[in-house]
């Protein structure tokens, strides 16, 4: 089994992840698909969640973070996928594949961008690209290392998934691959809820300090999860307008 964790500052989801199980929410950023984003490591989803959303929003807010359990043999494309933003673990696999991206990749298209010619850069992992993007045309060196460069996230997502549905060597080193990366931000993108292993509310103390609550474990035997705590955070989800959810 392996274990993963998502961190939010969206209360009012407390409910429903602690009720209904996680699942994918909302859009993922530069048109990655919908998915329930994760960290094998609770810092580093306590981390991102930090970045994205700075000091004082954890101060006013608070954030929870929910963990998953998931059997290993589970973990596997189109359920699981990376997240295509700032992401090292997949170079090498660009790297062996080289010939395949660069066939591939004059064939995808989003809604600002087209592909035209692509070819592969002395740098590990790296493609120079002749695109169209919004009418202009340029040209660009692209890897799904980068960070912040959001308007071609949404290629690489389409980029790996026709090289995960017409390449069955692609797929299999992919699937090993996400075995095997556990830095990596990972999305789950399935239909069924996974049932939640871990939930603690995280607030901000005036030293600086985060404060963790434990508020839910698998591990504990039934009778011990009435907590006093999650029912008035729950009580305050309910009544509280939704928040605009964390996308990763």
């Amino acid at each position: 089994m392996k274990e993963f964790f998502h961190a939010s500052n969206n209360i009012h989801s407390l409910r429903s992840f602690f009720r209904e199980g996680a699942k994918a929410i909302g859009q993922g950023l530069g048109g990655q698909k919908k998915g329930f984003y994760v960290f094998e490591r609770k810092t580093y989803a306590l981390s991102h969640l930090y970045f994205l959303e700075g000091k004082k929003q954890l101060n006013d807010k608070g954030g929870m973070i929910v963990g998953i359990k998931v059997n290993k043999k589970d973990i596997k494309y189109p359920e699981w996928q990376f997240d295509y933003e700032g992401l090292l673990d997949v170079l090498s696999l660009l790297e062996k594949y080289a010939a395949s991206v660069i066939k591939t990749l004059p064939q995808i298209k989003t809604k600002d961008i087209k592909i035209l010619s692509c070819r592969k850069t002395p740098r590990f992992g790296r493609f120079l690209v002749t695109a169209e993007k919004k009418g202009e045309l340029i040209q660009k060196a692209i890897s799904p290392a980068d960070l912040g460069n959001t308007g071609f996230i949404g290629i690489w997502q389409k980029t790996f998934d026709f090289l995960c549905q017409h390449n069955p060597s692609f797929r299999k080193d992919y699937d090993d691959l996400l075995l095997d990366t556990p830095l990596s931000c990972k999305k789950y993108t399935g239909q069924s809820p996974l049932p939640v292993s871990y939930l603690s509310y995280m607030q901000l103390q005036p030293n600086g300090e985060l404060k963790e609550t434990v508020l839910y474990t698998d591990e504990q035997p039934k009778e011990k999860q009435s907590c006093p705590f999650l029912k008035t955070l729950l009580a305050q989800a309910s009544l509280k307008r939704p928040q605009k959810s964390i996308e990763k």
